[in-house]
């Protein structure tokens, strides 16, 4: 049985295609050289100083022991180059060990509250149902106002979605050091174990022609060696390779005050 030559139009889309699909490939890289090329260019404030003047001047107190980091993001391609500074100095925040609004009215106590007569009931079951939120009704709410922030050679850019979003994100932040570390470490947990999750469902679905996680116990979930090869593969897993070489990636040179510092979670 002889084949039929393809039809041209057949043969012109699927040169259309592999055409698009090299551009695209090669711009992505051209993006990704970009990025990665600023993480020997050295001090912050030299990186900022093309693109926010203003704060590279900020950036050049070495008690800030800043750096700055480069990301690729946006909702269509090709992807927009973003930037994010951060600090390690230390930073003078009243809020953050003076929550409370200090500034509101105070209530008068109920009568006999400074005695030994008991309270009116209906007092007693008002302060019983207050929860968490009411009584830190007024409180300081840290808002970080450093989003992830576009790298434009325009000198007024247009509004972007990305910087919006992330600049008005509201942080839920804890007055007391301890509670801040056992939050940071709590979220950190959770990005491993979602990481560690998205590793093992790629590899199921890559080593089995079945539902990914599906079949974990019991029968068709593959052969025993099947098995043990892909246990054996996600515990060589590191996360902590990969979350360094990630807060790593495309990012300034520390400053040398950096060094003893932890990165940001």
């Amino acid at each position: 049985m002889r084949l039929r030559p393809p039809s041209v139009a057949l043969a012109a889309s699927k040169v259309q295609r592999s055409w698009r699909a090299h551009a695209s490939r090669q711009i992505l890289a051209y993006l990704r050289g970009m990025i990665e090329f600023r993480e020997t260019a050295g001090d912050a404030s030299q990186l900022l100083r093309c693109i926010n003047p203003r704060e590279a001047q900020l950036m050049a107190d070495a008690s800030l022991s800043s750096h700055v980091r480069f990301r690729l993001g946006g909702a269509s391609f090709p992807p927009s180059i973003y930037y994010k500074v951060f600090t390690h100095g230390a930073i003078t925040d009243v809020g953050a060990f003076a929550p409370r609004d200090y500034t509101a009215a105070r209530k008068q106590p109920w009568p006999g509250s400074r005695s030994s007569t008991p309270r009116p009931d209906s007092a007693t079951d008002h302060r019983k149902q207050q929860t968490v939120a009411d009584k830190r009704a007024g409180w300081y709410s840290r808002v970080e106002n450093n989003g992830w922030r576009l790298v434009s050679d325009r000198l007024l850019a247009s509004f972007d979605e990305v910087t919006a979003r992330t600049a008005a994100a509201v942080v839920d932040w804890a007055h007391v050091k301890l509670e801040r570390r056992g939050a940071r470490s709590k979220r950190q947990r959770q990005r491993k174990m979602r990481w560690l999750q998205a590793m093992y469902k790629e590899g199921r679905a890559g080593t089995f022609d079945c539902e990914p996680l599906a079949g974990l116990s019991g029968s068709g979930g593959g052969s025993d060696e099947e098995l043990d090869a892909l246990l054996s593969w996600t515990g060589s897993l590191d996360y902590d390779a990969y979350r360094e070489s990630w807060l790593s990636l495309a990012t300034s040179t520390a400053h040398p005050q950096q060094s003893q510092s932890e990165p940001p979670s």
